[in-house]
């Protein structure tokens, strides 16, 4: 079970004096019945940039598999995968719009893009930030030696 309840106490969170904070928040949502039942307490503290990274990753590398049976491919830039954290992070609400927005920002522009054919085998996809938006353009097919992966 999560809660956002004392997620307000989680930046100035510090030892015991911070576990009665989060017990005394609790109280003031939940019956005693309830609170007695709960056998741990763990504060999820805010994302660094390289974890909210790692999500993004993931949300990519599906892509990348799909893509894979199409014998296509798609390399990110960071500036994207910033561009990404800024429109799909949110400290106050974690990393649930980050899936959101990878589909609204990448897969979806790549998959018409691909439908309408502007993207065919054998092309590498490159996902670049350019004019406050991301954009995608054709880039040169990485091979297998000495390739250099940007993800």
């Amino acid at each position: 079970m999560t809660t956002n309840i004392g997620a307000n106490l989680v930046s100035r969170a510090s030892g015991e004096d911070s576990r009665k904070e989060f017990i005394e928040e609790l109280r003031s949502h939940f019956r005693p019945e309830f609170i007695n039942r709960i056998d741990e307490i763990v504060p999820f503290y805010p994302l660094l940039f390289e974890d909210v990274r790692s999500i993004l990753r993931l949300a990519i590398n599906d892509l990348r598999v799909r893509l894979r049976d199409k014998k296509m491919g798609v390399r990110m830039y960071q500036r994207a995968y910033e561009y990404l954290a800024e429109q799909g992070y949110d400290p106050e609400f974690g990393a649930r719009e980050l899936n959101r927005a990878v589909d609204r920002l990448v897969i979806t522009p790549v998959s018409e893009m691909v439908l309408t054919g502007e993207f065919r085998a054998g092309d590498m996809i490159d996902v670049l930030m350019d004019d406050g938006g991301l954009t995608f353009r054709k880039g040169a097919p990485h091979s297998k030696k000495g390739a250099v992966k940007a993800s």
